[in-house]
């Protein structure tokens, strides 16, 4: 029997006060932080799309901790609440009073932020609290269906790519030995059953296997050397039919359309060297939206779109408007 043990990546959330934690999220967003909470302005779209993001946390009440030390459970977010401290109100022992006028009272603690929207922890009664109370607990995975800004997706890829082969067996190794969770050895089962694990890792032949042997124009053959190939000078066996219609559409503060059109006249002469005929007559869009650079695009051959940065929700609308919609090749 062979254990397969190796390691993954994931995103947890930030422990520590909710209140960072949100002023954290919506700042990466660019959304206003405390505004775009404030309870008297903030739009139903807006609660949908933040409860989207904090849906399922688990946070803690530190105001509520038995002074035994016993911890409580957990409570679980189930999302923004459109009422604030200020104007929700309930009656308890202390009267008919205010979420805000309630703590002053109890607890002798006035709210710093009380015109901000409650947070809403599930369960099957209404169970209201302020976000500046709430801690958030270590070790939560963010779930799946929250989606990382582009920067994140770049972070986890290059912590990902940073451990080379050698570390990485050499850190598994080590913490087949160390490490509780991962003593299979130590299993239950496995010591009364009499079985034995060999940690030491198992080793697989494996060869190289040649490249293929591509021929372009002129029985010309590309220089490859570990995996990379070399195309320069090289041009395609047949030429393709021209590209006689295509565009630039320029969805990036960061290039401006002089930019984007040396850009296209590039790549033109580096097609034309690869035997590739493009239009040198193209055009070039902007728009901070991919739908209003690429309105002014069909029909076209191709469309080439300039992103700023890694826009995972650019790319699915370009992609929609492309293969779906008009099915135009975008790149």
């Amino acid at each position: 029997m062979v254990v397969n043990v190796n390691y993954t990546n994931g995103v947890t959330w930030q422990p520590g006060h909710l209140f960072d934690l949100l002023k954290e999220i919506l700042r990466m967003r660019n959304w206003n932080f405390p505004r775009m909470l404030e309870a008297d302005t903030i739009r139903g779209d807006q609660i949908r799309e933040i409860n989207k993001l904090i849906k399922g946390i688990k946070v803690m009440a530190p105001h509520l901790e038995g002074r035994s030390g016993k911890r409580r459970r957990p409570l679980v977010i189930s999302g923004l609440h459109s009422k604030s401290a200020q104007t929700y109100r309930f009656d308890c022992n202390l009267g008919h009073v205010s979420v805000a006028q309630y703590f002053q009272m109890q607890y002798n603690r006035t709210l710093h932020h009380p015109t901000l929207c409650l947070i809403s922890i599930r369960s099957n009664d209404e169970i209201l609290f302020p976000i500046e109370t709430l801690m958030v607990l270590p070790g939560q995975l963010v779930s799946k269906s929250v989606k990382l800004l582009p920067s994140q997706v770049s972070e986890v890829q290059r912590v990902a790519q940073d451990m080379k082969p050698s570390p990485r067996l050499k850190s598994i190794t080590e913490s087949l030995r160390s490490n509780q969770v991962l003593a299979y050895e130590n299993a239950p089962v496995l010591v009364s059953s009499n079985f034995r694990i060999d940690l030491r890792p198992m080793i697989s032949k494996a060869r190289l296997l040649p490249p293929p042997d591509v021929l372009y124009r002129g029985n010309a053959r590309p220089t490859i050397a570990r995996g990379a190939w070399n195309m320069m000078r090289l041009k395609v066996w047949q030429s393709p039919q021209p590209v006689e219609k295509w565009a630039i559409c320029v969805i990036s503060p960061r290039c401006d359309r002089s930019t984007a059109g040396n850009f296209g006249r590039t790549l033109v002469g580096i097609c034309a060297e690869m035997g590739i005929p493009l239009n040198p007559n193209f055009q070039v869009f902007e728009g901070q939206h991919p739908m209003d650079a690429l309105a002014h695009c069909a029909p076209a051959n191709f469309v080439l779109c300039i992103l700023n940065g890694q826009e995972t929700s650019h790319k699915e609308a370009i992609k929609k408007w492309g293969d779906i919609e008009h099915g135009i090749p975008t790149q």
